[in-house]
C-alpha cells in the first residue's frame, strides 16, 4: 500500500513538473502583460503608417505624389489609388496624367508578414479647368514643322531652328503623361524640310511636299512610331512639287491640294490621292475645282474635303470662295458665298461633326477676328458671335474638342499673341483662355494638338523656333 501510494505521488509530481514547464512558457509572456494573440497585435499596432508629403486639396495639376513612412522602420509598403488594386511601392510614390475629379490614395506598411490593418489615407480633387501646365525636358526648337497626334502621342517632324541653322530632317515624340520626348529615326527619312504636311492613318504619320534645302519638294515618307522607322513614298504621277499646301486623311488615303511652287513662281488648282497600302498616287479632277491658291484651309467630314479661303498674291487677293471634294466620285462641288465671311488668309478651320468652323485670318492690310459656320447638307453659312471673341489675328491655332473649338496664338501686326478664347456653336459664345502661365506668344507654325483631355502648344516662333510649349485643360 505504501508502495503504490509512492509510485502515484511520483506521477503526480511528473505531471506537475510538465505543467509547470508550460507554465514557465506562458510566463515569460506575462512578464510583460501579453498573450501569444496579444503579441502579434502590439506588431499590427506598432505599424503605423503616415503619409508625409501629399497634393493640395484641391488641385488644377494632374500628376500627384506621395511620400510615407512607418513607425517601426524598416518596412515595406503597398499603395492603392482609387479602386485600383494593392500594388508594392516605395516613398516617394508618383501617379501621373490623372483625370479630373476626386482620388484617393492609400498606402499601409508591412513588417516579418504583417501588415498594418489601418492604411493611411488621403482624399484629393483635381480641377483642370481653365488651366495651363508647363511642358518639360523638350528638345531644340522649331518652327514651320509638322505635328501629329496618334492617341497616346504627339509627333513634331522636320521645320527649321532659325535661318541660320539649317532645315531639319529630325522629329520627336512628346508622351503627356510622362511629359517626356523621345528622338525619331533619321535612318530613310525624308530630306529636311519646312512648310511640309503630315497626317496620321491610325498607325502611321505620312509626310509630304514643303522646301527643302534644294527647293520645293514632292517627295515624302511614312513614319511607323511602333518600329521607328521610315518607309519612303512613292513619286510616280505625284503631284508638282509645293509648299503651303494642305493635306487630309479619309481613313484609306492622304489627299492633297493646293499651294504653290516656288521655282515657277505658280499657285496651284492641284493635288492627289496617296494610297500607302499600295504606294500608289491618283490625280484629282481639277473640274468645278477652286481657283488656284495657298494658305488656305482643309477639312475632312466624313465624306467631303472642304476647301475654302487662302490667297494667289501677297497684297490682297484673298478668296471667299471654296469646294467640297469628293473622292468616291472625284468631284468638285462649289462651297456657296452667300454670307460666307470676308475672304482671307492665315485663318484657321475645324470641322465639329455637322459643321465647319471657319475663324480669324488676314486680308491686306485687316486682321479679322470674325468667322463662320458652313454647313455642307444645306451649303449654307451662319455668322460667329464677336462679343468676347480673342482680338483679331492671324496665322494662329485651333482645334476641336467635340464641344468647343478652341484658338489660341498667332500675330496682329505687332505682336505675337499668347492669349486665345473657346467657342462654342450650340450658344454661339465665347470665353476667353487664361494667361495664367500660358505659352510665350507664337505664330502657327507651331505645334497644336488636341489629344481627347487637352490642348498640346509647341515650338513655332517668328526668326527662330521656341522650344516651349504648354497643355492646355478648358
Amino acid at each position: 500500500m505504501k508502495k503504490r501510494n509512492g509510485l502515484l505521488w511520483g506521477i503526480i509530481v511528473f505531471i506537475l513538473v510538465l505543467a509547470g514547464c508550460g507554465q514557465g512558457q506562458d510566463s515569460a509572456r506575462n512578464e510583460i502583460g501579453l498573450d501569444k494573440d496579444e503579441e502579434i497585435l502590439s506588431e499590427q499596432i506598432a505599424l503605423n503608417t503616415k503619409i508625409t508629403l501629399k497634393p493640395s486639396l484641391v488641385t488644377d495639376y494632374p500628376d500627384a505624389t506621395f511620400a510615407f513612412k512607418c513607425t517601426s522602420p524598416p518596412c515595406v509598403f503597398k499603395c492603392k489609388l482609387d479602386a485600383k488594386p494593392w500594388k508594392k511601392c516605395k516613398s516617394p510614390k508618383t501617379y501621373q496624367g490623372l483625370r479630373e475629379g476626386t482620388h484617393t490614395f492609400k498606402v499601409k506598411a508591412g513588417k516579418n508578414g504583417v501588415w498594418d490593418p489601418s492604411p493611411a489615407k488621403y482624399n484629393w480633387t483635381i480641377d483642370l479647368s481653365d488651366v495651363w501646365l508647363p511642358i518639360s525636358g523638350a528638345p531644340w526648337g522649331t518652327y514651320g514643322h509638322s505635328s501629329v497626334w496618334t492617341g497616346t502621342e504627339m509627333i513634331v517632324w522636320g521645320g527649321e531652328e532659325d535661318w541660320v541653322f539649317p532645315l531639319l530632317n529630325t522629329g520627336f515624340r512628346y508622351n503627356p503623361v510622362t511629359d517626356s520626348w523621345t528622338s525619331t529615326t533619321t535612318t530613310n527619312a525624308p530630306t529636311a524640310r519646312r512648310g511640309h504636311t503630315a497626317v496620321w492613318t491610325g498607325t502611321k504619320m505620312i509626310v509630304w511636299g514643303g522646301e527643302s534645302d534644294g527647293g520645293d519638294e514632292k517627295t515624302g515618307g511614312i513614319y511607323n512610331p511602333a518600329k521607328d522607322s521610315w518607309t519612303i513614298i512613292s513619286t510616280n504621277n505625284a503631284p508638282m512639287e509645293r509648299v503651303d499646301h494642305r493635306a487630309i486623311w479619309t481613313g484609306t488615303e492622304m489627299i492633297v491640294w493646293g499651294g504653290y511652287n516656288n521655282g515657277y513662281s505658280l499657285y496651284l488648282d492641284t493635288g492627289g490621292r496617296y494610297n500607302p497600302v499600295t504606294n500608289s498616287w491618283a490625280p484629282i479632277s481639277t473640274t468645278n475645282a477652286p481657283s488656284a491658291r495657298r494658305n488656305h484651309t482643309a477639312v475632312w467630314t466624313g465624306t467631303e474635303m472642304i476647301v475654302w479661303g487662302g490667297n494667289n498674291d501677297v497684297w490682297g487677293n484673298n478668296y471667299n470662295t471654296g469646294g467640297r471634294y469628293n473622292p468616291v466620285t472625284d468631284s468638285w462641288t462649289s462651297t456657296t458665298t452667300t454670307n460666307a465671311p470676308t475672304g482671307r488668309s492665315g485663318h484657321t478651320a475645324v470641322w465639329t461633326g455637322t459643321e465647319m468652323i471657319v475663324w480669324g485670318g488676314y486680308k491686306y492690310p485687316n486682321y479679322f477676328n470674325t468667322g463662320g459656320r458652313y454647313n455642307p447638307v444645306t451649303n449654307s453659312w451662319a455668322p460667329i458671335s464677336t462679343t468676347n471673341a480673342p482680338s483679331a489675328r492671324r496665322n494662329h491655332t485651333a482645334v476641336w474638342t467635340g464641344t468647343e473649338m478652341i484658338v489660341w496664338g498667332g500675330d496682329d501686326g505687332e505682336w505675337w499673341l499668347s492669349t486665345g478664347g473657346k467657342y462654342n456653336p450650340i450658344t454661339d459664345s465665347w470665353t476667353p483662355t487664361t494667361t495664367n502661365n500660358a505659352p510665350s506668344g507664337r505664330e502657327s507654325d507651331c505645334s497644336a494638338v488636341w489629344t481627347g483631355t487637352e490642348l498640346i502648344i509647341w515650338g513655332g516662333g517668328g526668326s527662330y523656333g521656341l522650344n516651349s510649349g504648354g497643355r492646355y485643360y478648358p
